[in-house]
């Protein structure tokens, strides 16, 4: 699933684009996705404003007038642009064109989420209403330690919970833990201030160098400007069980936690 820079690296393609031009028809395809809204209320974009496009941890959001757009990408949702409105692609769902080119929404997976919201109702909505500090903005390390204090959670449970700091998923957590030389399952409580005031820092240039690279190639992502991300050439741990530790040469562990699975070394990280 595309996580925070690689939602980052999407949205400064598509900023350029799309500030400052005027909204046509919306059209779809018969295809479900997650959730979509209705062709009716999209058309009620038309005739407005393209004003800024935003982040909002791992969702994007289109500024336009009096709404907003929110766009989830799901696990393989890429959106892009094209100049004129050729033939439909496969596994494409949905178009808006626009006074100059067209933005255009592909996904196979179907994992992707389209809503229009009013600009009032954006801060309060219940996608958004419940997520903590952007990490590359207004994430204090203090905060963050008194949390981890209060929590009996294993530590990458914590991280990967968008209440605790928005969007810092299964890759750049396993990044991050590794760097600040942190175990996946220590519990939050046990972990010293010190080492977590590391953590919050690792975390940090972590996501700050792959929105920098332009995120990571995983699956299928490639930005909204067809460029794939280059960060996944800096991965220590992520995809690599089994190969040896780049810092001591022992074989990196895997296991599987809340679902998800987790790459480690069993000697560095404690």
């Amino acid at each position: 699933m595309p996580e925070l820079p690689e939602v980052e690296t999407c949205r400064r393609a598509l900023e350029p684009l799309l500030v400052g031009r005027r909204i046509g028809q919306y059209s779809a395809s018969d295809k479900a996705l997650r959730l979509r809204e209705s062709a009716e209320s999209m058309a009620k974009l038309a005739g407005s404003t393209v004003l800024a496009v935003r982040r909002r941890s791992k969702y994007l959001l289109i500024d336009c007038d009096e709404q907003q757009v929110i766009v989830h990408l799901g696990m393989t949702g890429q959106l892009f642009m094209s100049e004129h409105s050729p033939a439909w692609l496969k596994h494409e769902h949905w178009r808006l064109q626009l006074d100059q080119g067209c933005l255009r929404y592909r996904d196979p997976r179907r994992f992707g989420m389209l809503l229009r919201v009013g600009r009032d109702d954006l801060a309060g909505h219940r996608l958004l209403k419940h997520l903590g500090p952007e990490p590359l903005e207004d994430w204090q390390a203090n905060d963050f330690i008194r949390l981890c204090k209060s929590s009996n959670k294993p530590i990458k449970h914590l991280i990967m919970d968008a209440k605790t700091v928005c969007g810092v998923g299964n890759i750049y957590a396993a990044e991050a833990l590794f760097r600040a030389r942190v175990h996946p399952l220590r519990r939050a409580r046990l972990i010293s201030a010190k080492r977590l005031t590391l953590l919050h820092h690792t975390i940090i240039e972590v996501l700050s160098r792959a929105v920098e690279s332009g995120g990571s190639t995983v699956k299928d992502f490639v930005s909204s400007d067809g460029a794939p991300g280059y960060f996944a050439q800096q991965l220590q741990v992520y995809g690599r069980a089994g190969q040896a530790c780049v810092n001591c040469e022992t074989a990196l562990k895997s296991l599987v936690s809340a679902g998800r699975r987790t790459v480690f070394c069993g000697s560095c990280q404690r």
